[in-house]
């Protein structure tokens, strides 16, 4: 679907109401803590989480029940341990957007997470070297979106090659 800023405005318009109804049980029930909500209408994934709290409502997809689950945190103290600091550069920020659009996208296939992390990371690094390579810098487009369509393209190849 390609949705222009028209079709956007309207689609915002509609939501407003629900998300001001959200808003305002979250301030009564919730202690006015805020809130993530993500959603996938194609196969009915939702997932609502109350931030700092562990609490989290999800379906992982029409078929599923609905849960709710709390995750177990506790901080920990680790010693410091002497870094060289790494300089931020275009290659790290690379890195970061295409981990980012694999973060969006893990929100309605879950089913990347089923590739090890540590897989992912040294591809990360490949991609975001190679994009480094292959960006021409002009007017006429525009970084983030080209990074998150390449980033995008290449975490569904490499999916799909990984699950053949």
């Amino acid at each position: 679907m390609n949705m222009n800023k028209e079709k956007f405005r309207e689609l915002s318009m509609e939501v407003l109401p629900m998300i001001a109804g959200i808003m305002k049980v979250l301030e009564s029930k919730a202690e006015g803590k805020s809130a993530g909500l993500h959603l996938n209408t194609k196969d009915g994934y939702f997932s609502f989480d109350l931030y700092g709290t562990g609490w989290e409502f999800c379906r992982y997809s029409n078929e599923d029940k609905a849960l709710i689950r709390y995750q177990y945190r506790e901080e920990i103290e680790m010693l410091e341990q002497a870094q060289e600091k790494e300089t931020f550069n275009h290659t790290m920020e690379n890195v970061i957007e295409i981990a980012q659009t694999f973060i969006r996208m893990a929100d309605y296939n879950y089913h990347l997470l089923e590739i090890d992390s540590t897989e992912w990371k040294q591809k990360f690094v490949d991609w975001a070297n190679e994009f480094e390579k292959e960006w021409v810098d002009d007017s006429a487009r525009d970084y983030l979106d080209e990074i998150g369509d390449f980033a995008a393209e290449k975490i569904n190849d490499y999916y799909l090659e990984v699950k053949a």
